[in-house]
């Protein structure tokens, strides 16, 4: 069985005024995008929190990804031009270093999300507004 994932160069902006750029993998099974703590901790990533839980039904539930705490927050991110970014941000290291594009991070900027496979190759390109 062979895997695939899809990744797109994404520039992070920094407390500093610099710009990180990352590969990020855009995973269409993910509703939220996630910002692993490493990543935005060590790169100093200019972001701001919203929220320490969700409501589910109504009800506060933890905001958590991998069993790590999270915050709820948002950063402008540069692709092809500046992006609205919401995500979790772990607020503990994990094992997995990458940042993952969720639905919500599509749906947000109104980017269609083309992919195509065959038996030994997955392709695509996000197509922006």
């Amino acid at each position: 069985v062979r895997l695939f994932r899809s990744f797109v160069t994404v520039g992070f902006p920094t407390r500093g005024g610099g710009l990180v750029r990352r590969r990020c993998m855009a995973d269409s099974g993910s509703p939220l995008s996630v910002v692993p703590y490493d990543i935005w901790k060590k790169r100093n990533l200019a972001w701001s929190s919203v929220s320490k839980t969700l409501a589910v039904a109504g009800q506060p539930a933890a905001l958590t990804w991998q069993g790590v705490p999270c915050e709820l927050g948002f950063m402008d991110v540069e692709l092809a031009g500046v992006r609205k970014l919401t995500a979790k941000f772990a607020m503990q290291p994990t094992p997995l270093a990458e940042v993952i594009l969720g639905l919500n991070f599509i749906t947000d900027n109104e980017i269609e999300l083309v992919l195509r496979g065959d038996p030994n190759a997955l392709s695509g390109f996000f197509s922006l507004p």
